[in-house]
């Protein structure tokens, strides 16, 4: 493997590896870990359905004839999840009691759990009345995606639609959730995958931007490596040039400084032969 390819390799998984922790801390910075207790009404229904009075027909609750008194009995079934993605623990509910309050009605008979999707759930949430008026429940763990579903009925007047409200704080949800809807759970089930879809498809098209993004990242690359190669031969070829310039330059000086020696040592040549002829001359003469 040359230098490019290595460039280009930690440049592409450079790419990836830094989407992915934005994405991962996008995604953590949404999806922090919180509570979500939610209750939610699964059905709503009278004890009793008659649609015309029969003078014959006697309704007795605890002795008293509601039709006379124009009373109502309904019968409530409620899921309360935890939605969130962290556990509720025991020491997480506020020094408060926590279940469901109920006006406009009052509460007939014993509250019933008849479901959970956990048997410590089952055996340990134990709702109990207070007053007529207000369902409580113990203070237990309720892991994420755990729930209970209670049964209870309200005596109410005809006349007044009896009003369920959540009771109870915990850390980190300001308010309970009370969703007043029978719960559609293939549209649940839709939901959750609908999330993850979503999920994986942000995935998908993160890799498939930094996929696309490391392409023209070393199309880029290559482009300028070819350009850089190109500048470089011609650099090179400049130098190659110059240099036989200097060459032709440096030898033509090398003849004249040879032609120059040649002058200089004739000419000295010449000096000696006067200087010589003249002593000679000069001996003579004496």
């Amino acid at each position: 493997m040359n230098l490019k390819q290595v460039i280009v390799n930690w440049g592409f998984w450079g790419i990836v590896v830094g989407l992915a922790g934005a994405f991962i801390a996008i995604y953590s910075t949404f999806n922090k870990p919180t509570p979500n207790l939610e209750y939610r009404m699964i059905s709503s229904t009278n004890v009793f359905d008659v649609h015309r009075e029969l003078q014959e027909l006697t309704i007795l609750f605890e002795g008293a004839d509601i039709e006379e008194k124009k009373l109502n009995l309904r019968i409530y079934l409620i899921r309360v999840e935890n939605n969130g993605n962290t556990p509720i623990r025991k020491n997480d509910f506020y020094e408060i009691q926590w279940g469901v309050e109920i006006e406009n009605g009052d509460i007939a008979g014993t509250p019933r759990v008849v479901n959970a999707n956990d048997d410590f759930i089952l055996n340990n949430i134990k709702p109990k009345v207070v007053n007529d008026r207000k369902i409580l429940f113990n203070k237990i763990i309720l892991e994420d995606d755990k729930f209970f579903e209670i049964e209870f009925v309200i005596l109410h007047s005809k006349n007044a639609e009896p009003q369920i409200t959540p009771i109870g704080k915990i850390i980190g949800q300001e308010n309970f959730i009370f969703t007043e809807e029978a719960i559609d759970f293939e549209k649940d089930e839709l939901n959750e995958r609908k999330d993850y879809i979503e999920l994986l498809t942000g995935i998908i098209l993160i890799l498939f931007a930094a996929i696309v993004y490391s392409l023209r990242i070393t199309a880029n690359y290559r482009k300028n490596i070819k350009k850089y190669q190109e500048d470089l031969l011609g650099t090179l070829h400049e130098l190659k040039k110059s240099k036989a310039s200097h060459l032709k330059v440096l030898k033509a000086q090398n003849k004249h400084l040879k032609d120059y020696k040649a002058d200089l040592e004739e000419t000295l040549e010449v000096k000696e032969k006067y200087v010589s002829l003249l002593n000679k001359l000069q001996g003579e003469q004496k």
